[in-house]
């Protein structure tokens, strides 16, 4: 059982069915080599309830073996703490992103579900204005990223953007010579959380 370094690794002779080649400096890491020739490096531990897991690091040539080693020292260390890296990378990639988070937040205010003042359902009109802003703004600069994902420097950088101009735009409206100016540069007179939670539905707010 060698240490695994790029000369080991790429040394590796593929064979009819996958195996596994660990490395004898650093308990837990190893590579796996496919038939195909194809090598992904990976981390096995056990969780703080005993559960065995084995999570992929990434492919080689993506990575490089130091690489590997480097990450997977991180993620090992995570295990000593009690954390489940595996567990946490399955959680994040079945989390919300804020895209589907805002669509569930318009979905349940359609209902009737999301109250406003006097905990009455929120107005058709106040919608109006939840539902522009979330398309004109809030989509196009965070809607792709995932909920747990979100930093006070996301929200931060997302203030900075809409109070200069980076998501304005001039729309037509269904009224003859109509159009719609939309514009943010009115938010550098808010102070951020005040700002967020006029440009974020309650959901994202919390979040």
């Amino acid at each position: 059982m060698p240490k695994l370094t790029k000369s080991v690794v790429e040394a590796a002779v593929p064979r009819a069915t996958q195996f596994t080649i660990w490395c004898s400096e650093l308990k837990g890491f190893g590579v796996f080599v496919q038939p195909s020739g194809s090598r992904t490096y990976f981390v096995d531990y056990r969780n703080r309830s005993g559960v065995r897991r084995r999570m992929t690091i990434g492919r080689h040539g993506a990575i490089t073996a130091e690489q590997a080693r480097k990450l997977a020292i991180a993620t090992l260390g995570e295990t000593v703490k009690g954390d489940d890296p595996a567990e946490e990378r399955v959680t994040r990639r079945k989390a919300l992103t804020v895209k589907e988070l805002c669509d569930r937040y318009l979905a349940a205010a359609d209902k009737g579900l999301i109250l406003g003042k006097g905990n009455r359902p929120k107005k058709a009109s106040s919608l109006y204005i939840d539902r522009g802003r979330i398309n004109r703004h809030i989509l196009p600069l965070l809607g792709s990223k995932r909920v747990p994902d979100l930093r006070p420097s996301d929200i931060n950088r997302f203030i900075a953007d809409v109070a200069s101009g980076k998501t304005s735009t001039i729309q037509r409206t269904r009224k003859k010579r109509g159009k719609s100016i939309v514009k943010g540069a009115w938010a550098r007179q808010h102070e951020p959380s005040g700002f967020l939670a006029a440009y974020s539905p309650s959901p994202l707010s919390r979040a």
